[in-house]
């Protein structure tokens, strides 16, 4: 009688492929971990930005009549209608949640609001946001432009 060969793997064979698979883990999650960190920042950045222009465009179309700004702190940034974020009316406030690991370190401004009509700003300054290494400048210019 012939003998029949056992199918299937050793024992050995299923260490080295989970050795492997481990291998490439721990080379594959610094990559990842460091895309995830640039997302979350660049995400932030482009979150203020838009609240800036927003902040921008209700002031030179005189929504509700008033000056609007942008008030950057640990965790949000806040639109705001008032000539300042202490006196503004809170009733009219538009929150964007960030990372609270995301720190405005650095900026020259911590706020910034726009003349009524024009547009422009009171106090031009910029922005800093920073994530571990990474760094994000958002700069509003004297026009009111922003670049980042």
């Amino acid at each position: 009688m012939p003998t029949r060969k056992k199918e299937g793997f050793s024992i050995i064979e299923v260490i080295v492929v989970i050795v492997m698979i481990g291998i490439l883990a721990g080379v594959s999650f610094p990559f990842f971990s460091l895309i995830y960190t640039r997302n979350n920042i660049d995400a932030a950045t482009q979150g203020v930005v838009r609240i800036i222009q927003q902040a921008r465009i209700n002031s030179e179309a005189m929504e509700a009549d008033d000056t609007w700004g942008v008030k950057v702190q640990s965790g949000s940034v806040v639109l705001f209608k008032g000539s300042s974020y202490a006196a503004r009316n809170t009733s009219y406030d538009q929150v964007l949640s960030i990372s609270s690991n995301i720190s405005f370190t650095g900026s020259t401004i911590t706020e910034i609001v726009f003349a009524k009509l024009t547009g422009l700003p009171i106090t031009p300054g910029t922005f800093t946001l920073t994530l571990g290494t990474d760094v994000r400048n958002v700069i509003v210019n004297s026009k009111g432009m922003v670049s980042y």
